[in-house]
C-alpha cells in the first residue's frame, strides 16, 4: 500500500512592452520609440499565477492491485494595456483588459489481476478541461476636433469533458495475444463571439466505441514484429475506422533499432484562430458530420538507441501526415476600424491537411551523482488549405525548425539540483506591416504563402531547480522543491500584434504595434509527501 500527494504554486511578476514602428525596427521589446512618434505610450501590466496538485494511492491483495490517480490545476491570467498615440492628424487613447482562466481535472482508477497464464486490466478515467477568456477594448479618437468612442468585446468559452472505460486482456503462454475494448464519452461546449455577434458555437456529445488486439511475433533471436489493429466506431457518423500499427524491432546487447508505421483517428479536434490583434488561440472542438471532420493521421518512424555503459545515444527520424486540419480566420487582413460590427459572414472555417517531419538526436550521460542530457531536434511543421494561399504548404504556428535542450543534474545524499537551458528558433507569423504597406486591406485568399511570412525572434530560457527529500516518520517521505522558470527574465516573444496604419509617404503606410512576451521569471514551490 502507498500514498503520494504533491502540490505546486507559482509566484510571478509582470513585464512591460513598448509601441514601435514596424517599418524601421525589427526587435521591438522595450525599444524606445524614435522619429515621428515622440508622444506615444504603451503600458503592459500582466499578472499570471497557477497551482496544481496530484494524488496517487495504490494497494494490493494477493494477485489483485488497484491504483488511483488524481490531478488538478488552475491557471489565471490578467493582462491590462493602456496605449496613447498622437500624430499630426489624430490622437488615440486605448484601454484593453484580457482575462483568461484555465482549469484541468483528471482522475484514473486502474485495476490489475495477474495469473501465471494471463493478465486482466480494467481502467476508468475522467478528464475535464475548461477555459474562459474575455478581451474588452475601449478606444477614444480625436480627429479634426471630432471625438469618437468605440468599444469591442471578444469572449470565448471552451469545455471538454471525457469519461472512458478500457478493458484489456493479455495471454502470456502458448499463443501470446492482447485484446480489449474501450468506450469513451465526449462532451464539448465551445462558444466564441465578438461584441454581441456569435461567430462559432459547438454544443455536442458523442460516444467513441473501440476494440483492439495485438501480438508480438518473435521471428529470430533478436528480431521481432509487433502488430496491432484497432476498430473505432462513432455512432453519429455511421462509420468504422480501421487503424493498424506495425513495427519491426532488432535488439542487441548494446543497441537496438526499430521502424514502424501506424494510423490514428481523432474525434476531438484543435481549432486555430487569430483575432484582430494578432493573438493566436487554440480551442478543442468535437467533430461532426458536416463542417468539422474526424481527423486521420499516418505516422512513420525509425529510431536507434546505443548503450555504452554510462553513455546512451538516441536518434529518430519521423514523418506524420494529418487530414482534416482546421483554421478559423477573418476573410480580410486589415487593421479594422473597431467601430465596424463584424458578422459570421466575415469569417471562414478552412479545412486542409498538415505534414510534420524531422530528426531528433540525444546524448544522455550519468556517473556517480552527476546526470547530463543533450538534445537537438530539426523539424518542419506545415499546413495547407484548399481555399487558402493557393493550396500551397506554409509553416504552421508550431514550426520551430531548430530546438535544443541541455540538462545538468546533481544529487548529494538527500539534496539535488538541476539546470535546464532551452532554445528554439523563432516561430512564423504573417507580417502585416508588409501586407498593409501599400494598401488598406487584402483578402487572405489572395496572399501568397512565402510573400509575407516572417519569423519571431528565437526563444531562449534557463530554468533551475533545487530540492531536498527527508523522512517525516518511519514510512513517510517528503520532498520540498523550489524552482525558477526563466531565471534571466528573458523577454521571449509570444506573438506580434498590430495597432495602427499611419501615412509614412505618399504611397506607403507605417504599421505600429508591439511584441507580447511569454512568461517572465517565475518562482515555483512544490511539496510531495509519500507513504509506503
Amino acid at each position: 500500500m502507498g500514498v503520494q500527494f504533491g502540490f505546486r504554486k507559482s509566484l510571478n511578476s509582470g513585464l512591460n512592452a513598448s509601441l514601435t514602428d514596424f517599418s524601421s525596427r525589427n526587435s521591438l521589446l522595450n525599444d524606445t520609440p524614435q522619429g515621428r512618434m515622440p508622444k506615444n505610450i504603451i503600458n503592459n501590466q500582466p499578472a499570471f499565477n497557477f497551482y496544481d496538485s496530484q494524488f496517487k494511492t495504490w494497494f494490493g491483495w494477493k494477485k489483485h492491485k488497484i491504483t488511483i490517480n488524481g490531478f488538478l490545476s488552475n491557471d489565471n491570467m490578467d493582462n491590462r494595456y493602456f496605449t496613447s498615440f498622437r500624430s499630426r492628424l489624430f490622437m488615440i487613447t486605448e484601454k484593453q483588459q484580457q482575462t483568461k482562466k484555465w482549469n484541468n481535472v483528471a482522475g484514473t482508477i486502474f485495476y490489475e489481476y495477474e495469473k501465471d497464464k494471463c493478465i486482466f486490466e480494467a481502467q476508468y478515467y475522467t478528464t475535464r478541461f475548461y477555459e474562459n477568456a474575455l478581451l474588452s477594448y475601449q478606444v477614444s479618437r480625436i480627429n479634426q476636433n471630432i471625438k469618437r468612442f468605440d468599444t469591442l468585446e471578444t469572449r470565448n468559452e471552451n469545455k471538454i469533458h471525457d469519461n472512458g472505460l478500457k478493458l484489456k486482456w493479455s495471454q502470456k503462454k502458448k499463443f501470446p495475444l492482447t485484446g480489449g475494448i474501450e468506450i469513451v464519452h465526449h462532451n464539448n461546449i465551445f462558444f466564441f463571439q465578438e461584441s454581441e455577434t456569435p461567430i462559432f458555437e459547438v454544443n455536442r456529445k458523442v460516444y467513441v466505441l473501440s476494440s483492439f488486439t495485438g501480438k508480438n511475433w518473435q521471428i529470430q533471436k533478436n528480431w521481432s514484429v509487433n502488430t496491432d489493429i484497432r476498430l473505432s466506431y462513432l455512432p453519429g457518423f455511421k462509420n468504422v475506422w480501421v487503424l493498424p500499427q506495425v513495427s519491426l524491432e532488432y535488439i542487441h546487447s548494446k543497441w537496438k533499432w526499430q521502424i514502424g508505421i501506424s494510423k490514428y483517428n481523432q474525434a476531438i479536434r484543435t481549432l486555430e484562430f487569430e483575432n484582430f490583434f494578432g493573438q493566436r488561440s487554440t480551442f478543442f472542438v468535437l467533430a461532426n458530420e458536416t463542417s468539422i471532420p474526424v481527423s486521420t493521421s499516418l505516422n512513420t518512424f525509425s529510431l536507434a538507441e546505443f548503450n555504452f555503459g554510462n553513455l546512451m545515444v538516441l536518434g529518430e527520424v519521423y514523418f506524420r501526415k494529418t487530414m482534416g486540419n482546421l483554421f478559423l480566420s477573418r476573410n480580410i487582413a486589415s487593421l479594422i476600424d473597431r467601430n465596424i460590427q463584424l458578422s459570421i459572414n466575415d469569417y471562414t472555417l478552412f479545412r486542409g491537411e498538415g505534414r510534420y517531419y524531422g530528426f531528433d538526436f540525444g546524448i544522455n550521460y550519468s556517473k556517480n551523482n552527476w546526470y547530463q542530457s543533450y538534445q537537438y531536434s530539426l523539424s518542419y511543421s506545415e499546413n495547407r488549405f484548399e481555399k487558402l494561399f493557393n493550396n500551397q504548404y506554409f509553416p504552421s504556428i508550431e514550426d520551430s525548425r531548430h530546438q535544443a535542450k541541455i540538462i545538468q543534474g546533481y544529487h548529494y545524499k538527500n539534496i539535488y539540483g538541476q539546470s535546464a537551458l532551452i532554445y528554439a528558433s523563432g516561430r512564423p507569423y504573417t507580417n502585416v506591416n508588409q501586407i498593409l504597406e501599400s494598401k488598406e486591406q487584402i483578402n487572405i485568399a489572395d496572399i501568397e504563402t512565402g510573400e509575407y511570412q516572417d519569423r519571431l525572434p528565437d526563444y531562449l530560457r534557463w530554468d533551475v531547480a533545487m530540492g531536498i527529500t527527508f523522512n517525516i516518520m518511519k514510512k513517510w517521505q517528503s520532498k520540498f522543491e523550489i524552482s525558477c522558470f526563466n531565471v534571466l527574465n528573458r523577454k521571449n516573444v509570444k506573438y506580434r500584434q498590430f495597432y495602427y496604419q499611419v501615412p509614412n509617404a505618399a504611397t506607403t503606410n507605417a504599421v505600429l504595434g508591439n511584441d507580447i512576451s511569454q512568461l517572465g521569471r517565475t518562482f515555483n514551490l512544490g511539496v510531495t509527501i509519500s507513504f509506503n
